[in-house]
């Protein structure tokens, strides 16, 4: 009966020793493949940040930021609550149109300039 529980416990104990290896492996292969998606990631992460500089210049030049700013002014400046609606609705649906609209676009640019080369 003793050697059957020693044998039992041996066993149980390289089962352990095996699934401890796998985990300490597994973490290694998780932290690997991060890291590696991390450094891909960078020329994406890089070329996002500099179209949000460049679309906010564009969105300044546009008018947006003054816009914004106007219509936040007449928000807090406003104590009814239904102008306050109308004024929401009304920026939300500009600046949404205005984003639509530069996105059509650029759709219509590349179509363009797929054509031509």
């Amino acid at each position: 009966m003793a050697k059957k529980a020693t044998e039992a416990l041996t066993e149980a104990q390289s089962h352990v020793a095996e699934t401890a290896t796998a985990v300490t492996e597994s973490r290694w292969v998780l932290w690997n493949r991060l890291t590696v998606f991390s450094v891909a990631m960078m020329p994406v992460a890089l070329a996002l940040m500099a179209l949000a500089v460049l679309s906010g210049i564009g969105w300044t030049v546009l008018g947006v930021g003054p816009l914004t700013q106007w219509a936040w002014s007449s928000f807090r400046e406003t104590t009814s609550p239904i102008w306050k609606t109308v004024i929401a609705v009304v920026t939300i649906s500009a600046v949404s149109g205005l984003g639509y609209a530069t996105l059509w676009c650029g759709v219509w640019i590349r179509r363009w300039l797929d054509e031509k080369v």
